[in-house]
């Protein structure tokens, strides 16, 4: 068994190989899991069954539901009674028709219509406002989960009057009752269909076959006859709509008509362009205006280069002012000044032949002047003129472009007569042919749906499924326990690693004691029979490691060895671990004394290890006993006698009083070689605290699964309060097959070895 020692330099290779598996402890593996699955095995399979259980209960007691199903195949879309349109219809599935049938098969309006036809409002299973007629013997038996559901309602309605419903209560108004069975059967049938496919499927599900089959086969049967009498409407409505337009524009088309003759009438406009002669006078006018206007502006770029060139030339004679009398005028006056040139150079400026050829030369610049004079005033005359004729043209124009205007204004507006008037004659061409076409089949149009197939009575339930309920039911439950073990495992905090136990009690871990069987109708395990009978098994070998372990452990005085067994709470083992090392110790040949100080609860007197009304500790620390009569040999097991305690918890101080203790402790040192000392648990009371100081070490139990980190700690705690350091902690009750707390038992292949080792089967 796992054993765990004081010292490295003593440990065995097996506790080595202990430690070095226990510093994976923080590790959580598949190893782990399995460990963990065996020890919350029971609990596993107790949440598996009963859920798998119920789910089999649930399958059988349930009311039955039957599943009936009808098809229905739209037809093609309808085009618009409206449109007009020479493209060939397409085949593609229209999405947003399909969706809205489908709403419309699931609409409150159209399961109004089926309640109505299949008066239901007096059927109790949808107008739950009626009371449900008795069950008879011919109808079928309610589950028993829904009997016993039922059974106890009636029975909560009995014993509570005030809480139920008075027996004759009136019923609500009947569109109270029919709303609440188009409510019911809405719940109970759903309408679907597989991708684009026009085909649609009824599903009603329902207790009784027969009425699920029929609800489907209602479903159908109703849709077409109104899909049949919405699109018949529809007609009608299209025809009388149509018929009322095509009076109405045949109304407008008239009165545009006269409206249009009479406006050309009034305003004198015709709808003709060639025959608006104001048009071409305007264009003429446009034309002459174009004509003046440039000649004015010949005149005036003359006017303006003449004077132009009076100003640039000494003479005052432009190119512009050219004309034969002029240019005559210049050729003499070219003359006169030579022969004066010629004249200068022979006479004096006073000579009566200079003077006189002066007076020529002046005579003909007079003459030059009066012609300019004479063409300037010309072009001017012909500049007034091109103006006043400008200025007549485009009053003429203006006055045209007025009535124009005018008569432009009238003409469009004519023009729109004339566009709404080929706008209502094309709108009734329209709706005279749509009406053409419509009219005559208005009373035999034929619904947009089809019956593929009516409903069959369904023979099978659809639920419930046993082996689908009762599969889901156990994966379920699986989960559901493995859940509670993460959990638990979660919130657990008990000891079950050795090494774990020995880092919070700060001392080695001295061994890890197997789970003894338990006898059959005990409460205790019988670890001293056990022993007895296998001396060689792993619990007595786990007591030797212990045994060897103290016996290692240094003497503060002369005389036997004393150990105190100890734990933080009780129910830890601790009397078990007690009298597992004493016999441990006497089967070595070693004089032993077990003494029990446990005063409050006498655990060793009622395991029935010793004989009643014998002398007990009482009796020698009264003077009333010897030690030798006090002492109990224990039968078959040579060299180990027992101590009881007093039977009432009064002598506790007398027992544990300072001199009392101390004297007994010594007595027992000089008489044994190995003194186990059985006391109180240290978070309970404190006499193991009182005990401590007079023994020469102090073994600290702690049961695998039982004793939590936190109790451990604190009894720590106390003990290094007292200066106490103990010998060690030992694990008891470890189950080898659900932790890897013993390194070679962890495979099978150990096992069995160990098992042949032992010769017993742990």
């Amino acid at each position: 068994m796992t054993i765990g020692i004081l010292h490295d330099d003593h440990m065995p290779t097996a506790f080595r190989s202990i430690q070095d598996d226990q510093q994976q402890a923080g590790s959580f593996g598949v190893r782990d899991a399995f460990a963990v699955a065996r020890r919350r095995l029971p609990l596993i399979l107790a949440i598996t069954l009963a859920g798998t259980l119920l789910s089999l209960a649930a399958s059988v007691g349930l009311e039955k539901t039957y599943t009936a199903r009808s098809m229905i195949l739209l037809k093609q879309d309808d085009p618009n009674l409206l449109e007009v349109s020479s493209q060939p219809q397409t085949m593609a599935p229209n999405t947003p028709r399909m969706d809205t049938e489908t709403d419309l098969m699931t609409s409150r309006v159209f399961a109004g219509r089926i309640v109505d036809s299949l008066n239901l409002i007096a059927d109790p299973g949808f107008n739950t406002f009626l009371p449900r007629p008795p069950a008879t013997d011919a109808e079928e038996p309610q589950g028993f989960v829904a009997a016993g559901l039922s059974s106890a309602v009636l029975w909560v309605k009995s014993a509570l009057p005030s809480f139920g419903e008075e027996d004759n209560a009136p019923l609500p108004l009947p569109s109270v009752q029919r709303d609440r069975a188009i409510t019911v059967l809405l719940s109970k049938f759903s309408i679907s269909r597989n991708g684009e496919s026009y085909a649609i499927t009824v599903t009603v599900n329902d207790n009784d076959p027969k009425m699920a089959a029929a609800l489907a086969d209602a479903v159908t049967r109703l849709y077409l006859e109104w899909s049949g009498e919405m699109k018949l409407k529809s007609t009608k409505d299209s025809v009388e709509f149509l018929r009322q337009q095509s009076r109405e524009l045949a109304l407008r088309i008239s009165l545009l008509e006269t409206n249009i003759a009479s406006f050309g009438r009034e305003k004198g406009v015709s709808s003709d362009p060639r025959d608006d002669l104001l048009r071409a006078t305007l264009q003429q006018a446009n034309e002459q205006l174009s004509v003046a206007r440039g000649e004015l502006t010949q005149a005036q770029a003359r006017l303006d280069q003449i004077r132009m060139g009076k100003e640039a030339s000494a003479d005052g004679i432009g190119p512009l002012l050219a004309s034969d009398f002029l240019t005559k005028l210049r050729g003499e006056e070219a003359t006169a000044l030579n022969d004066r040139a010629q004249i200068a150079r022979n006479f004096g400026a006073n000579h009566p032949l200079i003077q006189e050829a002066d007076a020529k030369v002046a005579s003909l610049d007079a003459m030059i002047a009066q012609e300019v004079q004479r063409i300037e005033a010309g072009v001017m005359n012909d500049v007034r003129v091109a103006q006043g004729r400008v200025r007549k043209l485009e009053q003429d124009l203006a006055v045209s472009e007025g009535e124009l205007r005018k008569r432009a204004e009238s003409d469009i507006r004519l023009r729109e007569l004339n566009r709404d008037l080929t706008t209502e004659q094309q709108l009734y061409d329209v709706v005279s042919e749509r009406l053409g076409k419509l009219d005559p089949y208005a009373q035999i149009v034929t619904p947009n749906a089809s019956v593929l197939s009516y409903a069959a009575v369904p023979i099978d339930p659809s639920f419930p499924k046993t082996y689908v309920l009762v599969a889901g039911g156990f994966v379920g439950s699986v989960f559901l326990a493995l859940f509670a073990v993460v959990g638990l495992e979660t919130l657990d905090t008990s000891l079950r690693h050795p090494k774990r136990g020995a880092q919070i009690a700060r001392a080695p871990a001295l061994s890890a004691i197997p789970k003894l069987p338990r006898p059959f109708r005990k409460r205790r395990y019988d670890v001293l029979g056990y022993m007895c009978e296998y001396p060689r098994s792993a619990v007595a070998e786990g007591f030797r490691s212990i045994y060897a372990a103290c016996r290692r452990m240094p003497r503060s005085q002369e005389g036997g060895q004393v150990v105190l067994v100890t734990s933080s709470l009780p129910g830890e083992g601790k009397t078990t671990t007690a009298v597992g090392l004493a016999v441990a110790a006497a089967f070595e040949g070693t004089r032993t004394v077990l003494i029990d100080l446990d005063l409050r609860t006498r655990g060793m007197e009622k395991a029935g290890w010793v004989a009643e009304n014998h002398p007990n500790l009482e009796d020698f620390l009264y003077g009333r006993s010897s030690l030798e009569d006090v002492a109990q040999p224990i039968p078959g097991i040579p060299g180990l006698d027992v101590i009881v305690s007093s039977p009432l918890a009064i002598h506790i101080p007398k027992v544990l009083g300072a001199g009392s203790l101390q004297s007994l402790i010594a007595r027992l040192r000089s008489d044994y070689d190995f003194v186990v000392v059985d006391s109180p648990p240290l978070l309970v009371v404190d006499d193991a605290m009182a005990i401590a100081p007079h023994t020469d070490g102090v073994v600290v139990i702690a049961a695998w699964g039982g004793t939590s980190e936190e109790a451990l700690e604190e009894a720590s705690r106390r003990l290094a309060a007292g200066d106490i350091r103990p010998i060690g902690v030992v694990l008891n009750g470890v189950d080898p097959n659900a932790e890897g707390a013993v390194a070679f038992c962890r495979t099978r292949a150990h096992r069995r070895q160990v098992k042949r080792y032992f010769s017993r089967d742990f």
